[in-house]
């Protein structure tokens, strides 16, 4: 398996994994022309690695960013230290618990360590429980949970 950083002709890739990430949060993307710019600026910012078989084949990505504010709360300011924000793994169907998802977060863990940050963090919907599984197999525990109350009317 090969990483690389994503680029323009994985574009097609991208989105549809991350619109295939959205259905399994239960979460409607609200604009796909705004969501198809956020993909290519990723891309283009170097934002999204790739897991590549060796015939050359997507197996899927990791789109992050390195970051330094507090990651949760609207106005919490700095965090105090760097750290790796995922913002979206996705693993093709046919190469799930083939150990991609896991060579993702290993080049990622290669970069932090490389670059002096020191932690990872990301999200997890509670009803993608396949994500919460695999996220605490690697280690991860969870920080807080972000409570939501529709209003009706």
């Amino acid at each position: 398996m090969k990483m690389r950083d994503a680029k323009p002709d994985d574009f097609d890739f991208v989105l549809s994994g991350r619109i295939e990430i959205a259905k399994a949060e239960n979460y409607v993307i609200p604009s796909m022309a705004d969501e198809r710019k956020r993909v290519r600026r990723a891309i283009a910012e170097r934002r999204v690695r790739v897991a590549a078989g060796d015939d050359g084949r997507r197996l899927g990505f990791m789109w992050f960013i390195r970051n330094s504010v507090t990651p949760f709360g609207l106005d919490y300011g700095e965090f105090g230290e760097d750290y790796y924000w995922v913002d979206y793994v996705f693993v093709v169907k046919g190469a799930r618990g083939k150990g991609v998802g896991s060579a993702l977060y290993a080049d990622l863990v290669a970069r932090a360590r490389k670059h002096g940050v020191k932690k990872i963090m990301c999200d997890v919907f509670s009803v993608n429980k396949s994500s919460g599984t695999f996220h605490r197999k690697l280690g991860f525990k969870p920080m807080l949970e972000i409570y939501c109350k529709e209003i009706p009317g």
